[in-house]
């Protein structure tokens, strides 16, 4: 066993400079080139290639980003003035022909514009002299975030599904949510 990681340590070694070598050949084959004449499959191929591929995932990661802060505009636009939306740590795969995405996402926001002492439970920590007053007070006009856990599906006919990890420990337990039940109502 313990020579077995050897061998594969020394064949990944001996296709690296393998590789090298065909890196080599292929500049000097472009090099012999006539002046003016270039080898336009060989340079523009790889390029075209990656391009592509950065599209795609862009593309994902932009229809979802564009799903949900519109969702996220429907739910919470009563409630809060909505400053910023942000996808973290964004990982893609494919899985049974569907993309799958896992991330976190944040949304930056505030409370509308208004004087904090005409809100109702400000207004009675400051008629009470609650010492918690100045606090509240102040944390109405700040700035705040809300952070979730996502994974979004794309399936083959281009639905977006969500899905939200309710395990709060390391293990994963997704299901399948929308925005409106992050606001708890009666």
């Amino acid at each position: 066993m313990r020579y077995q990681g050897c061998k594969t340590f020394v064949g990944i070694v001996m296709l690296a400079i393998g590789l090298s070598g065909c890196k080599s050949q292929v500049i000097q084959e472009v090099d012999r080139q006539p002046k003016g004449e270039q080898n336009v499959m060989e340079v523009a191929e790889p390029i075209e290639e990656i391009a592509i591929t950065d599209k795609v995932e862009a593309s994902h990661q932009v229809r979802i980003a564009d799903y949900l802060e519109e969702k996220c505009k429907q739910v919470f636009a009563n409630y809060y003035e909505l400053l910023t939306f942000d996808i973290i740590n964004y990982v893609e795969h494919e899985d049974n022909g569907q993309t799958e995405a896992n991330f976190w996402y944040q949304i930056l926001y505030k409370n509308y514009d208004k004087d904090p002492d005409t809100v109702g439970y400000i207004k009675e920590a400051k008629a009470r002299g609650d010492k918690y007053y100045q606090q509240l007070y102040d944390e109405y006009l700040a700035t705040k975030e809300m952070n979730f856990e996502f994974k979004a599906v794309i399936d083959q006919a281009g639905n977006i599904i969500l899905y939200t990890d309710i395990d709060p420990t390391e293990q994963e337990e997704w299901e399948q949510v929308e925005i409106r039940n992050f606001i708890l109502s009666d």
